[in-house]
């Protein structure tokens, strides 16, 4: 009877045993397959992978990571992110990288403060290539900037709406509190392409009369009208 038992028990033993290896190298395999993808740069394909991954190992910080790094990479999955990297950064063995990633999920979360932060953290670990390092600095700087105006966003109401001809519709506004006045551009200030394009060109004159604003399509006009900030010098001249 024992040698039945032991010999049942062998049966069933080696089925188990043959898919516990086969699950370990199905594993292996996924992780390689997420990390070249990671690596390349292709989140889309990452994140997926890597969420398979952490399914099994929820505790993992490296996975952690690297899933919440994919997700920050991805528009629409940016906000997700942040839960993931806030664990991943605990982890000791996490790339400073990480970082980086998580400034990326704060920032669409509009944290905007936590997220200049998490960037500066980033650039003083010294981690990361040089474009990685270039686009963390204007993140961190776009993060100031939008931690500053959502403090202080004002409320607009809108008091009604009327049709207006495009070319002169600066004349619905009100300029009586501005610090100048807006006037008939001078033919100096305009470039051929506006005497040849526009119709009843404006500009705005400072009331020290040392500084004009206008718009101009410049002088090859290809990208469309821009704002220019003409200043008048010492010797009488004016200058862009």
């Amino acid at each position: 009877m024992k040698c039945c038992v032991v010999l049942l028990g062998m049966l069933f033993l080696q089925p188990l045993n043959a898919v516990a290896q086969k699950s370990d190298a199905s594993e292996k395999e996924m992780r390689e397959k997420a990390a070249l993808a990671f690596e390349a740069k292709k989140y889309d394909e990452a994140a997926p992978l890597f969420s398979q991954l952490l399914s099994l190992n929820l505790r993992d910080t490296l996975l952690n990571y690297y899933y919440g790094a994919s997700l920050s990479m991805l528009p629409k999955d940016r906000r997700t992110s942040v839960s993931y990297l806030e664990f991943a950064v605990s982890g000791r063995s996490v790339p400073k990288e990480v970082w980086y990633f998580y400034g990326r999920g704060l920032m669409a979360a509009g944290r905007y403060s936590n997220a200049k932060e998490a960037f500066d953290t980033f650039l003083s670990s010294g981690a990361g290539d040089k474009p990685m390092k270039s686009e963390a600095k204007v993140l961190s700087s776009n993060c100031a900037n939008a931690d500053v105006l959502s403090r202080e966003r004002k409320v607009i109401a809108v008091l009604g709406e009327r049709p207006v001809p495009k070319q002169n519709f600066y004349s619905s506004y009100t300029f009586s509190e501005g610090n100048g006045k807006t006037v008939p551009a001078a033919e100096m200030f305009l470039s051929s392409a506006d005497k040849e394009k526009l119709t009843s060109p404006v500009m705005f004159i400072a009331s020290d009369l040392q500084t004009i604003y206008l718009g101009s399509l410049g002088k090859r006009s290809g990208t469309g009208k821009d704002l220019y900030r003409v200043r008048k010098q010492s010797n009488g001249s004016w200058s862009v």
